[in-house]
């Protein structure tokens, strides 16, 4: 969010995102041809991004924004993966596990940010309604979206249309369904051991312990 709106922070960004895909896929236990695979698909991407900002033509922002919704959208994909192998693993909610989950919080802010600035420089209509389209910057659709994602609601940026309303009010309702549920379960379960299989032998039907009481054996005579 500090970084200057430029060719060059864009690339970083690109860097940055490829990186995260990379080091998810391989906590993920991704090997062999998939990693290979990501490594020059990483490459290529940020050869299209160098090749963007040394352009003597003026490309503009859009490429390097659709290739970091691209990364965006692709991380989750591996933490999710490895978020299901570390809980079959350790058969318990690790803080790792919750730091997975708040990865997943955030990446889902950046898609929303990104997405903003994409619907703007699509449609060249302003997507703020107090803000020309040349004011708003990258950093101010990623402020936006992260007040969006918590409900903060500043209102110091409010979405102008009908597609930025609509795309508003679903991160809105998506940002606090996933606290509510995802986040929620797993805090609530950090450290708790999962359980492997039914419980047998502790309680029965309607309440009850199985098998009879303590003391009432049917073989066992009642003392004198």
């Amino acid at each position: 969010m500090a970084a200057p709106d430029e060719e060059w922070a864009r690339l970083v960004a690109v860097i940055l995102q490829g990186v995260v895909v990379l080091v998810a896929l391989s906590t993920a236990g991704a090997q062999g041809p998939l990693m290979r695979i990501a490594g020059v698909g990483f490459l290529v991407l940020i050869a299209i991004s160098t090749g963007i900002l040394i352009s003597p033509n003026q490309v503009g922002p859009v490429i390097p924004r659709l290739i970091s919704l691209a990364l965006v959208l692709l991380a989750p994909i591996a933490i999710t993966i490895g978020l299901r192998d570390e809980i079959a693993e350790h058969k318990r909610v690790t803080l790792e596990t919750v730091f997975a989950g708040l990865c997943l919080y955030l990446l889902l802010g950046l898609a929303f940010a990104f997405t903003y600035s994409l619907v703007q420089n699509i449609s060249n209509e302003p997507f703020f309604s107090n803000f020309s389209q040349s004011d708003a910057t990258a950093n101010d659709f990623l402020y936006f979206s992260l007040a969006t994602l918590t409900t903060t609601g500043y209102g110091d940026f409010t979405a102008g249309t009908e597609v930025g309303r609509a795309l508003s009010i679903t991160e809105a309702l998506a940002g606090q369904i996933y606290l509510v549920t995802v986040v929620a379960l797993l805090v609530s379960n950090l450290g708790r051991a999962r359980a492997t299989g039914p419980v047998i032998g502790r309680i029965g039907r309607a309440g009850e312990p199985d098998g009879p009481p303590p003391g009432n054996d049917p073989g066992r005579q009642p003392p004198v």
